[in-house]
C-alpha cells in the first residue's frame, strides 16, 4: 500500500465512525463538524474533527485524528475535554499484522511480522486501551470516555 492509500485508508475509518457518532448522539448532543490539518509522517493532509457539545451548548470534548501511522495500531483518534485526554486506535483483528519498519540495519519500509499486542482485539475497529486491553468502542464506552475528559455530570 502507498503512502496516499494509507492515508485514505485511515480517512475513510475516521470519517465511518464520525458518522457513526452523529448517529448514535443526534439526540443527546450537538455535534460540529470542522476539517482540520493532520501532520505525520505521510504530510499534511485535510480531515474531519468533531466537537461534542451539551445540549445547553457547553463544550465537552472535541474528537481530532491523529494519524494513520502510529506504534502498534493502524491509526489514532484523540478524545479531548478541558479535563484529559483519551486516545483511539484502530486495530485489525487478524493474529498477526505486518509493521513497516526504519530501525537499525533493517532498510525503511522493511515489513516484518507483529502479533496483536492487546488482548479483546476480536474484529477490526476503533479501541480504547485499559490495562493492556483493548476495548472496542460503541456508544455506552464513548459517552464514559466524554465524561472523563470532561468531567461532565450526565
Amino acid at each position: 500500500m502507498n503512502d496516499e492509500q494509507e492515508k485514505q485508508l485511515f480517512l475513510e475509518r475516521v470519517n465511518q465512525l464520525f458518522s457513526e457518532i452523529k448517529t448514535w448522539f443526534r439526540d443527546d448532543f450537538k455535534i460540529e463538524q470542522q476539517i482540520i490539518d493532520v501532520t505525520e509522517s505521510l504530510g499534511t493532509y485535510r480531515a474531519r474533527a468533531l466537537s461534542i457539545n451539551s445540549l445547553q451548548g457547553e463544550k465537552l470534548a472535541d474528537i481530532r485524528p491523529i494519524g494513520a501511522r502510529v506504534i502498534a495500531a493502524d491509526g489514532r483518534i484523540d478524545i479531548k475535554g478541558w479535563l484529559d485526554t483519551e486516545n483511539l486506535y484502530f486495530f485489525i483483528s487478524a493474529p498477526t499484522t505486518t509493521l513497516r519498519v526504519s530501525i537499525g540495519s533493517l532498510p525503511a519500509g522493511t515489513i516484518v511480522p507483529r502479533t496483536q499486542i492487546y488482548k479483546g482485539v476480536e474484529v477490526n475497529g476503533w479501541y480504547w486501551i485499559d490495562n493492556q486491553r483493548a476495548h472496542l468502542l460503541n456508544k455506552e464506552l464513548l459517552f464514559d470516555l466524554i465524561s472523563h475528559v470532561s468531567d461532565y455530570d450526565f
